[in-house]
Protein backbone atom coordinates (compact mmCIF):
# COMPACT_ATOMS: atom_id res chain seq x y z
CA UNK A 1 0.00 0.00 0.00
CA UNK A 2 1.80 3.40 -0.72
CA UNK A 3 -0.01 5.84 1.88
CA UNK A 4 -0.86 9.25 0.87
CA UNK A 5 0.45 10.76 4.44
CA UNK A 6 3.28 9.70 6.58
CA UNK A 7 2.30 10.94 9.44
CA UNK A 8 5.16 11.05 12.87
CA UNK A 9 8.34 11.96 14.62
CA UNK A 10 10.03 9.34 12.23
CA UNK A 11 12.93 8.75 15.40
CA UNK A 12 13.49 5.27 14.98
CA UNK A 13 12.45 5.05 11.05
CA UNK A 14 15.83 4.76 8.79
CA UNK A 15 16.07 7.70 6.82
CA UNK A 16 16.96 6.24 3.56
CA UNK A 17 13.11 4.63 3.75
CA UNK A 18 11.20 7.61 5.04
CA UNK A 19 12.97 9.86 1.72
CA UNK A 20 11.93 7.67 -0.42
CA UNK A 21 8.30 7.62 1.01
CA UNK A 22 8.74 11.29 1.04
CA UNK A 23 9.18 11.51 -2.78
CA UNK A 24 5.92 10.21 -3.08
CA UNK A 25 3.73 10.83 -0.26
CA UNK A 26 2.54 14.47 1.80
CA UNK A 27 4.90 14.14 4.51
CA UNK A 28 3.30 15.63 7.89
CA UNK A 29 6.73 15.17 9.97
CA UNK A 30 6.51 16.60 13.89
CA UNK A 31 9.38 16.50 17.02
CA UNK A 32 9.79 13.46 19.02
CA UNK A 33 9.21 15.28 22.42
CA UNK A 34 5.20 15.31 21.77
CA UNK A 35 2.09 14.90 24.05
CA UNK A 36 0.36 12.43 21.36
CA UNK A 37 1.58 8.91 19.55
CA UNK A 38 2.15 9.29 15.88
CA UNK A 39 -1.00 7.53 15.87
CA UNK A 40 -3.08 9.56 17.60
CA UNK A 41 -1.90 12.32 15.16
CA UNK A 42 -2.21 10.17 12.47
CA UNK A 43 -6.40 9.79 13.37
CA UNK A 44 -6.79 13.72 14.17
CA UNK A 45 -5.31 14.31 10.73
CA UNK A 46 -7.62 12.25 9.12
CA UNK A 47 -10.71 13.72 11.02
CA UNK A 48 -9.35 17.19 10.16
CA UNK A 49 -9.56 15.82 6.60
CA UNK A 50 -13.53 15.44 6.66
CA UNK A 51 -13.29 11.34 7.22
CA UNK A 52 -15.76 9.81 8.83
CA UNK A 53 -14.94 6.07 8.55
CA UNK A 54 -10.96 4.88 9.75
CA UNK A 55 -9.13 1.38 9.81
CA UNK A 56 -6.53 1.07 11.94
CA UNK A 57 -3.92 -1.69 10.68
CA UNK A 58 -0.61 -2.77 12.61
CA UNK A 59 -2.72 -1.09 15.65
CA UNK A 60 -1.54 -4.05 17.89
CA UNK A 61 1.70 -5.44 18.51
CA UNK A 62 4.37 -6.42 21.31
CA UNK A 63 4.09 -2.75 22.49
CA UNK A 64 1.06 -2.70 24.78
CA UNK A 65 1.31 0.48 25.76
CA UNK A 66 0.65 1.68 21.87
CA UNK A 67 -2.01 -0.99 21.77
CA UNK A 68 -4.04 -0.24 24.82
CA UNK A 69 -3.60 3.31 23.20
CA UNK A 70 -4.73 2.81 20.25
CA UNK A 71 -7.77 1.10 22.13
CA UNK A 72 -8.40 4.44 23.22
CA UNK A 73 -8.30 5.76 19.79
CA UNK A 74 -11.83 4.26 18.81
CA UNK A 75 -13.20 6.38 21.83
CA UNK A 76 -11.71 9.19 20.28
CA UNK A 77 -13.07 8.87 16.83
CA UNK A 78 -16.42 7.92 18.33
CA UNK A 79 -16.32 11.14 20.53
CA UNK A 80 -16.33 12.83 16.95
CA UNK A 81 -19.43 11.08 16.01
CA UNK A 82 -17.14 9.01 13.47
CA UNK A 83 -16.73 5.29 13.00
CA UNK A 84 -13.26 3.29 14.02
CA UNK A 85 -12.15 -0.34 13.80
CA UNK A 86 -8.70 -2.48 14.93
CA UNK A 87 -8.25 -4.53 12.28
CA UNK A 88 -5.34 -7.56 12.40
CA UNK A 89 -5.66 -11.36 10.93
CA UNK A 90 -7.54 -12.08 13.84
CA UNK A 91 -9.56 -9.47 15.03
CA UNK A 92 -11.92 -6.43 14.49
CA UNK A 93 -12.66 -4.59 17.25
CA UNK A 94 -14.95 -1.38 17.09
CA UNK A 95 -16.85 0.97 19.76
CA UNK A 96 -20.13 1.89 20.55
CA UNK A 97 -22.47 4.61 21.86
CA UNK A 98 -25.98 3.02 20.85
CA UNK A 99 -27.98 -0.08 19.81
CA UNK A 100 -26.44 -1.79 16.75
CA UNK A 101 -26.94 -5.15 14.95
CA UNK A 102 -24.57 -7.69 13.44
CA UNK A 103 -24.78 -10.36 10.24
CA UNK A 104 -23.71 -13.56 10.66
CA UNK A 105 -22.89 -13.92 7.38
CA UNK A 106 -20.01 -11.18 7.95
CA UNK A 107 -18.37 -13.66 11.29
CA UNK A 108 -15.45 -15.51 10.02
CA UNK A 109 -16.38 -18.14 12.87
CA UNK A 110 -19.37 -17.62 15.48
CA UNK A 111 -17.25 -16.03 18.16
CA UNK A 112 -17.61 -12.91 19.27
CA UNK A 113 -17.37 -10.76 22.98
CA UNK A 114 -18.97 -7.71 24.09
CA UNK A 115 -16.72 -5.62 26.59
CA UNK A 116 -17.62 -2.10 28.62
CA UNK A 117 -14.96 0.67 28.11
CA UNK A 118 -14.48 3.71 29.71
CA UNK A 119 -17.23 2.61 32.65
CA UNK A 120 -20.21 0.81 32.89
CA UNK A 121 -22.86 -0.49 30.42
CA UNK A 122 -26.30 -0.70 31.53
CA UNK A 123 -29.67 -2.04 30.63
CA UNK A 124 -27.17 -4.61 27.51
CA UNK A 125 -29.19 -6.50 25.81
CA UNK A 126 -28.62 -8.89 23.22
CA UNK A 127 -30.09 -11.20 20.63
CA UNK A 128 -29.28 -13.72 18.30
CA UNK A 129 -26.74 -15.22 20.40
CA UNK A 130 -25.98 -18.29 22.11
CA UNK A 131 -25.95 -16.73 25.41
CA UNK A 132 -28.57 -13.79 25.46
CA UNK A 133 -28.77 -11.00 27.91
CA UNK A 134 -31.63 -8.81 28.59
CA UNK A 135 -31.41 -5.57 30.63
CA UNK A 136 -28.07 -6.65 32.28
CA UNK A 137 -25.67 -4.37 34.06
CA UNK A 138 -21.98 -5.27 32.46
CA UNK A 139 -19.71 -3.49 35.03
CA UNK A 140 -15.72 -3.08 34.23
CA UNK A 141 -13.49 -5.60 35.83
CA UNK A 142 -15.50 -8.76 34.58
CA UNK A 143 -15.11 -11.34 32.02
CA UNK A 144 -18.87 -12.12 31.14
CA UNK A 145 -19.64 -11.10 27.67
CA UNK A 146 -16.16 -12.54 26.12
CA UNK A 147 -16.81 -15.38 23.68
CA UNK A 148 -20.13 -15.48 23.26
CA UNK A 149 -21.56 -17.24 19.64
CA UNK A 150 -23.66 -16.38 17.18
CA UNK A 151 -26.54 -18.25 16.82
CA UNK A 152 -28.76 -16.22 14.27
CA UNK A 153 -28.55 -14.46 11.28
CA UNK A 154 -29.08 -11.34 13.00
CA UNK A 155 -27.95 -10.19 16.34
CA UNK A 156 -28.66 -7.48 17.67
CA UNK A 157 -27.11 -5.61 20.66
CA UNK A 158 -28.63 -2.50 22.36
CA UNK A 159 -28.33 -1.15 25.84
CA UNK A 160 -29.07 1.84 27.98
CA UNK A 161 -25.78 4.07 28.42
CA UNK A 162 -22.33 3.07 28.47
CA UNK A 163 -19.33 2.31 25.96
CA UNK A 164 -19.41 -1.18 24.51
CA UNK A 165 -16.42 -2.77 22.88
CA UNK A 166 -17.28 -5.54 20.38
CA UNK A 167 -14.83 -7.88 18.82
CA UNK A 168 -15.03 -10.61 16.28
CA UNK A 169 -13.40 -12.34 13.64
CA UNK A 170 -12.96 -10.57 11.08
CA UNK A 171 -13.77 -12.10 7.35
CA UNK A 172 -12.95 -9.19 5.47
CA UNK A 173 -12.13 -5.63 6.31
CA UNK A 174 -15.60 -3.77 6.88
CA UNK A 175 -17.09 -3.36 3.96
CA UNK A 176 -17.71 0.50 4.07
CA UNK A 177 -14.30 0.44 2.15
CA UNK A 178 -15.82 -0.61 -0.73
CA UNK A 179 -18.89 1.81 -0.52
CA UNK A 180 -16.13 5.08 -0.58
CA UNK A 181 -14.38 6.62 -2.93
CA UNK A 182 -12.44 9.35 -1.06
CA UNK A 183 -9.81 7.29 0.53
CA UNK A 184 -6.54 9.02 2.75
CA UNK A 185 -3.66 6.49 3.49
CA UNK A 186 -1.87 7.75 6.86
CA UNK A 187 1.30 5.75 7.42
CA UNK A 188 3.40 5.99 10.80
CA UNK A 189 7.02 4.21 11.11
CA UNK A 190 8.60 1.76 13.83
CA UNK A 191 12.19 1.14 15.19
CA UNK A 192 12.08 -2.21 12.73
CA UNK A 193 11.94 0.30 9.65
CA UNK A 194 8.19 -1.17 8.64
CA UNK A 195 4.88 0.25 8.29
CA UNK A 196 3.87 0.33 11.86
CA UNK A 197 0.21 1.73 11.49
CA UNK A 198 -1.65 1.86 8.56
CA UNK A 199 -4.81 3.59 8.45
CA UNK A 200 -7.63 3.80 5.72
CA UNK A 201 -9.87 6.54 6.47
CA UNK A 202 -12.80 7.48 4.29
CA UNK A 203 -15.82 9.60 3.69
CA UNK A 204 -18.69 8.09 1.79
CA UNK A 205 -19.45 8.23 -1.52
CA UNK A 206 -21.94 11.52 -3.01
CA UNK A 207 -25.49 10.13 -3.85
CA UNK A 208 -26.81 11.77 -6.81
CA UNK A 209 -30.10 13.72 -5.87
CA UNK A 210 -33.57 12.81 -6.54
CA UNK A 211 -34.70 14.28 -10.17
CA UNK A 212 -37.70 16.19 -9.65
CA UNK A 213 -41.10 15.31 -11.05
Amino acid sequence: ILPKYLVGDFDTAKESLVARYEKQCITLRHKPEKDATDTELAVDDALAGGMDRIVLLGATGSRMDHTLANFHMLYRVLQQGKKAWIVNENNRISLYDGPFFLKKEELFGNYLSFLPFYGDVKGLVLSGVKYPLSGKNMTAGNSLGVSNEAKDDIIGVSFDAGYLLNSKNPIQLPTVLAQKITIGIFCCFNATNVKKVIIIATTPVARPSKPSV
